[in-house]
């Protein structure tokens, strides 16, 4: 589900390399467990391939809110104000397994974009994992 709205929040970015480069997009949002309580510690992935075939990654963990930020997020061309990057919550682009246990996953493509993008998440409390297990 995404939600059009700015929000601000602390976060650590690993960076892309810096051969690509252009505009910066900002995504943040919100964690929560089914029953609507936010979330602290589940790891959230943007990741994204640049023009020349190379993968861009940032990784943020949720703090004790459920809220995540990406900040600095490149967006590629210099004239670019939007890019798609495939969100990961709770699990990694190689796995569907859930890192932090008790919890489900997420996976969608959201677009960011230089006005900033807000894409809050719900994941299950007590799942399995499976694979590409979408809630809404």
């Amino acid at each position: 589900m995404l939600v059009l709205a700015l929000g601000a929040a602390g976060c650590s970015v690993v960076g892309p390399e810096s051969s690509w480069s252009g505009n910066e997009g900002s995504l943040t949002g919100v964690v929560r467990s089914t029953e609507g309580y936010a979330i602290a510690g589940i790891d959230v992935t943007a990741r994204a391939q640049t023009s020349e075939g190379d993968w861009v990654e940032y990784v943020v963990t949720t703090d004790a809110g459920g809220v995540y930020g990406l900040n600095g997020v490149e967006l590629g061309q210099a004239h670019a104000y939007e890019k798609d990057y495939v969100l990961y919550v709770n699990r990694t682009a190689g796995s569907a397994l859930p890192i932090v246990s008790g919890y489900g996953t997420w996976m969608a493509t959201v677009p960011v974009r230089t006005s900033g993008t807000s894409c809050d998440v719900t994941i299950p409390v007590n799942s399995p994992g499976m694979p590409d297990e979408y809630i809404e």
